[in-house]
């Protein structure tokens, strides 16, 4: 035990002992399965009295039981992170932390762990609902593995947003604001860029704007799920073809795009954490 972070162990122990995370764990569960009953009884009501259901029944519940689970990972992440160092300084904590031994960068790897190690429980907790899809066909093993992949990089980087906005302000109420503020312009306002800038400026993007939407939506992930849908229909999981300056290339899948862009900006909002806690004079000493 001497081996794992103090931080995390700390987190998970208080964490789990506390009644509001297995309330808000329920609550996101019963949320995933009553939208995804909702759709598996319209579903079944248009199939006008027949015996068996076909491929896109369990494709269509899949996809609502994954969409679902996003949106909830996307309010559980960055809500539980943004009070992971403000909450420690409304609870004057903080000092005590800075106190002992351990690093900025062990402070911050515990904090995102134990809020990704709370998302990870909520997707596990999920596998029963998405097996029920596999009874009803459409869906294999390795798009669920894929979807999986998906939401925990996503957890992960709305995490990093939320311990990082936890890091500059005072309070937990103004991370969290600070923090879905982050997350609604990157789900809201990144879209709108996106569809609008090759209006604006059509010479630039006349032969690349498929390109442009992509990889500027691959750290959107609705839209990587949309892309990822498509890629698999295509029977090309792993990689797929960009026009870039007229010239067509085959590059990663934009699942694959996405988790590396996803991964890339959480250690940059990770490595900013690390500046804000680290003191002065062991900055100057470095």
């Amino acid at each position: 035990m001497r081996d794992i972070n103090a931080v995390l162990l700390r987190e998970l122990r208080g964490r789990l002992r506390t009644p509001r995370s297995y309330w808000l764990l329920c609550g996101a569960l019963l949320l995933v399965s009553s939208i995804s009953l909702l759709i598996y009884s319209a579903d079944y009501a248009s199939m006008s009295g027949q015996s068996t259901f076909n491929g896109s029944s369990g494709h269509t519940v899949f996809l609502a039981l994954v969409i679902t689970a996003l949106i909830a990972v996307n309010f559980i992440a960055p809500i539980m992170a943004a009070g992971s160092i403000a909450g420690e300084r409304e609870r004057q904590t903080f000092d005590l932390i800075l106190l002992t031994e351990l690093r900025p960068i062990d402070i911050i790897i515990g904090k995102i762990a134990a809020t990704c190690a709370y998302c990870m429980l909520f997707v596990t907790a999920l596998t029963p609902l998405m097996a029920i899809t596999f009874l009803i066909g459409g869906v294999d093993i390795g798009e669920l593995a894929i979807m999986y992949i998906i939401i925990m990089s996503t957890a992960l980087l709305y995490t990093s947003i939320g311990v990082y906005w936890s890091t500059r302000t005072q309070t937990a109420i103004t991370a969290t604001g600070y923090a879905l503020a982050t997350i609604l312009v990157l789900l809201l306002i990144l879209p709108v860029v996106v569809l609008v800038t090759p209006e604006l400026f059509p010479d630039l993007f006349s032969e690349n704007t498929n390109t442009w939407m992509q990889l500027m939506l691959a750290i959107h992930p609705y839209a990587t799920i949309i892309f990822t849908q498509e890629s698999i229909r295509n029977a090309t999981i792993w990689s797929m073809p960009y026009n870039l300056f007229g010239a067509t290339v085959v590059g990663p899948a934009m699942w694959l795009l996405s988790v590396a862009v996803s991964w890339v900006w959480s250690c940059l909002c990770m490595v900013l954490s690390i500046l804000r806690l680290t003191p002065p004079t062991s900055k100057g000493a470095s």
